[in-house]
């Protein structure tokens, strides 16, 4: 949805694929309890949600993507990712629509209103991991 790296990944049934932030806002945008995905309307049954952890802490040192922008924060991707990444205030992600940049912690009510075509999410397969 965002293509954010992320310690956790949620493959809906529609097989687009949300961070934890933006799982998170999928559900508290749900609708007397029905979770919808804001890029093709799919109802999400939350049983069939596929979710897969990394352990990111096996991984080396990063900047904050933001660096270009502004922002100075740096250390492993753990601390990155889980303190401060999701809610830095310079992430920006495209929408997964239209391509433009949005605030990440908007993106979802972005995607609700936005009249962009939505991508076809590539076919299902055991062997394709996002990333």
């Amino acid at each position: 949805f965002c293509n954010s790296v992320t310690k956790h990944i949620y493959t809906l049934g529609c097989c687009h694929v949300f961070c934890d932030v933006c799982y998170g806002q999928l559900i508290v945008h749900a609708t007397n309890d029905q979770y919808v995905c804001p890029l093709d309307n799919h109802v999400i049954v939350p049983d069939d949600v596929l979710v897969v952890e990394f352990k990111l802490e096996e991984l080396g040192a990063v900047f904050c993507p933001n660096k270009s922008v502004g922002c100075t924060v740096s250390g492993s991707i753990m601390d990155t990712i889980e303190r401060h990444f999701s809610e830095c205030e310079y992430h920006q992600v495209n929408c997964g629509k239209c391509s433009t940049p949005v605030r990440h912690l908007k993106i979802f009510e972005h995607a609700q209103s936005c009249q962009g075509v939505p991508p076809v999410p590539a076919a299902n397969t055991s062997s394709a991991l996002p990333g």
